[in-house]
């Protein structure tokens, strides 16, 4: 019998000036590149409209379903990241174990749906061969290892909103950016590298 993994993202693309979603979205430069630990889809958008990117993956390699969400966190089968806007974003997911070099991964398709008008445009879609030469993004240079001491969500920006359900844990260790920066309200806000760009952002107050 043959077995199968369903891998399910949502990524919203934050921002639209007034709420008006327009009739489509604008994409260009897209990559995937697809790891035998992790997959990476890179996009430009020049619409700063709210989108959902929709990906479903299958492996017959894998024999259990499971939802992966931002940062690897196992949740919910949809995620939601705000972004804001226009821009060129990449998005990291890493599986829960390596695969064997070579595995074939089926992206049924990998596609940006308005959360307004009916409306989509397909990015990827086809049939990979993974390479563990990809295995994601590197810890960025300069970022030092810190404990967290706060059960605490993990924010879109300095002040900004939680992304989703994802969260940190307190004992839990992660590379920072040493560098905090401040939120209009004066709050201290420190970046967390979990493997996505951008990554997110959780007060200092809980990193020791």
């Amino acid at each position: 019998m043959k077995s199968k993994l369903l891998l399910v993202i949502v990524l919203v693309l934050a921002g639209l000036a007034g709420g008006v979603v327009p009739a489509e979205a604008a994409v260009s430069g897209v990559t995937v590149q697809v790891g035998c630990s992790s997959v990476k889809v890179t996009f430009t958008t020049t619409d700063p409209g709210v989108y959902e990117l929709h990906s479903h993956a299958y492996d017959s390699n894998w024999d259990e379903l499971i939802a992966y969400e931002y940062g690897g966190f196992v949740d919910t089968p949809y995620h939601y990241i705000p972004l804001s806007g226009a821009g060129t974003y990449s998005f990291t997911i890493p599986y829960n174990r390596t695969l064997p070099e070579g595995s074939t991964v089926n992206f049924d398709e990998i596609h940006l749906h308005s959360t307004g008008p009916d409306d989509f445009v397909v990015i990827v879609s086809g049939v990979y061969t993974c390479s563990s030469s990809y295995a994601g993004p590197g810890v960025p240079a300069g970022y030092v290892l810190k404990y967290i001491t706060c059960d605490v969500a993990v924010f879109n920006a300095p002040g900004g909103t939680p992304i989703g359900s994802d969260a940190v844990k307190a004992g839990q260790t992660f590379y920072v950016n040493p560098t905090p920066k401040t939120a209009p309200d004066g709050e201290s806000w420190t970046q967390v590298f979990v493997s996505s760009t951008p990554d997110p952002w959780i007060p200092t107050r809980c990193v020791q």
